[in-house]
């Protein structure tokens, strides 16, 4: 015997059917999920490794938190970058390199790259000490050698840019007023 349905009756079995219609929900670790996004992961690496499709996360992460999934994300990570700046500080009392580089990071600091060029009466009477020097130990040592070298051999600041005079390398080192001349190199 066949039993009649009537119109509303027919309705609640359409809306039990539909509820318990289609897949089961994937279970989600939220605890992975928190972690995930601590470490900076994207959301389609996050995704992946729940074995979720994006738009799910996004859905599936709002029902769980009752935010947006931007804002949850924003949460999460920042307290991974407190992780990660709490580990720096701990180096840097260790280490000056971390040290160092968190100044650089965190405060500004940089390194000053300048060049330091000595006016050209320092340099002249760098030159003149130098000279002074070398004779010194010429006379200390006895040796006749390599002849001494003379304040008319260390070039004055009109030559400055030419080529200095030619020294032996016993000869004390004479300094160019040239910034692109090493200054520590015999000419």
């Amino acid at each position: 015997m066949v039993k009649e349905v009537s119109m509303s009756d027919k309705s609640e079995i359409e809306v039990l059917d539909k509820a318990t219609l289609g897949r089961p929900k994937k279970p989600v670790d939220w605890k992975v999920f928190e972690d995930l996004c601590a470490i900076q992961c994207t959301q389609g690496e996050i995704a992946s490794v729940l074995h979720l499709d994006v738009n799910t996360l996004h859905d599936r992460a709002q029902e769980q938190y009752g935010m947006l999934y931007a804002d949850i994300y924003k949460k999460f990570s920042e307290i991974g970058k407190i992780s990660l700046r709490r580990l720096q500080y701990k180096h840097a009392q260790k280490s000056f390199a971390m040290a160092i580089w968190l100044g650089k990071q965190w405060l500004g600091q940089r390194d000053h790259d300048q060049m330091i060029v000595a006016p050209p009466e320092l340099t002249q009477q760098f030159n003149t000490l130098m000279v002074q020097i070398g004779k010194s130990q010429q006379s200390l040592h006895g040796s006749s050698e390599s002849p001494a070298l003379s304040i008319d051999s260390v070039p004055s600041q009109e030559s400055s840019d030419s080529h200095l005079s030619s020294v032996s390398a016993t000869d004390a080192p004479i300094l160019s007023n040239n910034p692109l001349e090493p200054s520590n190199s015999y000419t």
